[in-house]
């Protein structure tokens, strides 16, 4: 399981190396896409200082959960296209996981939709609204780590580890002569 969190901690690497980009990126895609949403909400409280009843209604929008399915939909796209990407197992686990993922994400957005399209409203829905949201925008941010295949081992990296893992078991199974017990194997 240790091995299966590093794997997936990879990727993660690129925003370290690339700090700026990361953040300009972030910073334009949340403030600029977000803007249907903190924009109409400065203004209203501005205009006539009213701010609940309008965040009813902009739940009952689906604006969050459309900005959710483009980050996400460029996310997987961008994914999906980067060139050398993806020439080992692990490489194309961690995306196989991500696509299920952000698709299963997409699905529950636009179910969202739905449900606002129909005037569904509820606080409980608003607040699962809001934890989608949530859930794209951290997915979104991780998938922003494949517009850089940098961080990806090649398969010859990868088939050496997997050798040196089997000599160290091979070297610990031939030094270990008893079990637990005593009892000589």
């Amino acid at each position: 399981m240790k091995k299966f969190f590093s794997d997936f901690a990879q990727p993660l690497s690129v925003i370290w190396k690339k700090p700026h980009q990361y953040l300009v990126w972030w910073l334009v895609a949340m403030f600029v896409g977000l803007a249907s949403f903190w924009l109409p909400f400065i203004l209203r409280y501005l205009v006539d200082g009213t701010q609940m009843q309008f965040t009813r209604e902009y739940f009952k929008s689906g604006s969050m959960a459309s900005f959710s399915i483009v980050i996400l939909a460029d996310g997987l796209a961008t994914c999906l296209v980067v060139a050398n990407s993806g020439r080992n197992h692990v490489t194309a686990g961690i995306k196989g996981i991500l696509g299920v993922t952000t698709l299963i994400l997409v699905v529950l957005n636009v179910g969202i939709l739905a449900l606002s399209a129909f005037n569904i409203s509820s606080h409980g829905l608003h607040i699962v609204q809001l934890l989608i949201t949530l859930l794209s925008i951290l997915t979104a941010s991780y998938l922003y780590c494949f517009r850089d295949p940098s961080w990806e081992k090649t398969v010859g990296d990868v088939q050496e580890e997997e050798n040196e893992e089997v000599d160290n078991l091979g070297r610990t199974a031939t030094q270990t002569s008893a079990d637990e017990s005593g009892n000589k194997l």
